[in-house]
C-alpha cells in the first residue's frame, strides 16, 4: 500500500480555522459498512448511533486522556527572519530538548533564537541556543529561566498546520482559548505535544449520555 493512496484535496474555504461555541455541535460521518450506508449526523448524537449499529453489544470506548503543552514558540533569528522550535519533550531537569526546528535549511549549532512576541516588540529577548540540527536539538539561553516559563509566556497550542493563523497577530485572546479548546474534557496533566483530536468533540454532556446508554469509557 502507497501513502499515496491516501492523499486528498480539502478545498481551503472548507477548513474550519476556530472551532464552534459547543464541541459537540461538530458533525459527524456515519459509515455503517454492512449496509453500505454513509449519512451525515451530529456528534452529540453518538450513544444513540453507536447502539444502532451495534444493538445488544456491549461498547466500549478507549480514549488518550493526555493534556497538551502548548509546544510551539515562534523564533526570530538576529536577522529578522521568523522560525519556530516545536517541543517534542519538556523537563525541568533537561539541559538540552528534543524538538522540530524551522527553517531546517538554515538554521546553525550555536545560533541564537529570540522571541517573536508582540509583547516584547523591537526587543532582541534571547529564548534559544540552537545545540544540534542532526538530531534537532536546542538549550535554554538563559540557565536561570526554565522551558516551563517560557512555554507559560510564548508557547502556542500545537494546531495542525492546516490551520493558517498566529494567534499573536490576530487576537490574544484566540491563544487563549486554544490553550483550553485544544485539551479534551477528560485529560489530565501528562504532558503530550499533539492532542488526541477525535476525542475534542466530547462534552461531559456527551460522556454522561454514554454511561446512561451502558457504553463504558477506558483510558490510555
Amino acid at each position: 500500500m502507497k501513502k499515496e493512496l491516501f492523499y486528498f484535496d480539502v478545498p481551503s474555504e472548507l477548513i474550519a480555522q476556530s472551532p464552534l461555541s459547543k464541541r459537540d455541535a461538530s458533525r459527524l460521518l456515519v459509515c455503517h459498512s454492512p449496509q453500505g450506508e454513509l449519512r451525515d449526523e451530529q456528534f452529540c448524537h453518538l450513544p444513540q448511533i453507536l447502539n444502532s449499529v451495534f444493538p445488544q453489544k456491549k461498547i466500549l470506548l478507549v480514549a488518550n486522556d493526555s493534556r497538551v503543552y502548548p509546544a510551539r514558540v515562534r523564533v526570530r533569528r538576529k536577522t529578522g527572519a521568523r522560525g519556530e522550535v516545536f517541543f517534542l519533550e519538556t523537563g525541568d531537569e533537561k539541559k538540552q530538548f528534543h524538538c522540530l526546528l524551522r527553517p531546517t535549511s538554515k538554521l546553525k549549532p550555536g545560533e541564537i533564537l529570540y522571541a517573536d512576541s508582540e509583547t516584547h516588540p523591537g526587543d532582541l529577548m534571547p529564548l534559544f541556543r540552537v545545540e544540534s540540527m542532526d538530531p534537532p536539538l536546542v538549550a535554554l539561553a538563559d540557565p536561570h529561566t526554565s522551558l516551563q516559563k517560557i512555554l507559560n509566556e510564548f508557547g502556542e497550542m500545537p494546531l495542525p498546520p492546516y490551520i493558517q493563523r498566529d494567534p499573536h497577530r490576530v487576537d490574544s485572546r484566540i491563544g487563549e482559548m486554544d490553550k483550553e479548546r485544544y485539551q479534551t474534557v477528560y485529560s489530565h496533566p501528562i504532558g503530550s505535544s499533539a492532542a488526541p483530536t477525535a476525542g475534542l468533540h466530547f462534552t461531559d454532556d456527551v460522556m454522561a449520555s454514554c454511561a446512561s446508554a451502558g457504553i463504558s469509557f477506558a483510558y490510555v
